[in-house]
């Protein structure tokens, strides 16, 4: 894949390796999980894959596409509060990436973490969106 070289001293910045198979979730605010979430499993035809007091997430063909609720932070839970809505992709080397943000001089809001079987960490664009790199670190059984 062609790339316009930054001159930063790196040699692949991680959306030259990134295709859009690699974006895997998505994630939307709502202001009424219950309502949401019967919406949606509706619409997909099946039930939820996870759930939490703040939070569903549905499989679609291998994607998560996630109900986040708005309004009492209380109950969100801590890995969730920075999260919706963004993007989340996937990236072979997360330390790499992590430096080349810091270098860059990127906002972090949720910065280099283990959650499960995934290493993450989030930015903000310069529009205020949230992005979310992660690297899967052992598979699940």
């Amino acid at each position: 894949m062609d790339h316009v070289p930054l001159g930063l001293g790196t040699e692949n910045l991680f959306l030259d390796s990134v295709g859009m198979s690699d974006l895997i979730a998505a994630y939307i605010r709502v202001t009424d999980l219950g309502r949401a979430e019967a919406f949606y499993r509706r619409l997909f035809a099946r039930a939820a894959l996870m759930a939490g007091p703040s939070f569903t997430f549905f499989d679609i063909n291998g994607k998560v596409f996630g109900l986040l609720e708005t309004g009492d932070e209380s109950k969100c839970e801590r890995w969730c509060k920075p999260s919706a809505p963004h993007l989340k992709i996937e990236v072979a080397d997360l330390k790499v990436e992590a430096a080349r943000l810091a270098m860059l001089a990127v906002p972090i809001i949720k910065p280099l973490s283990d959650v499960g079987h995934l290493r993450s960490v989030q930015f903000r664009d310069t529009e205020g969106n949230t992005i979310e790199l992660y690297q899967t670190m052992f598979a699940l059984d």
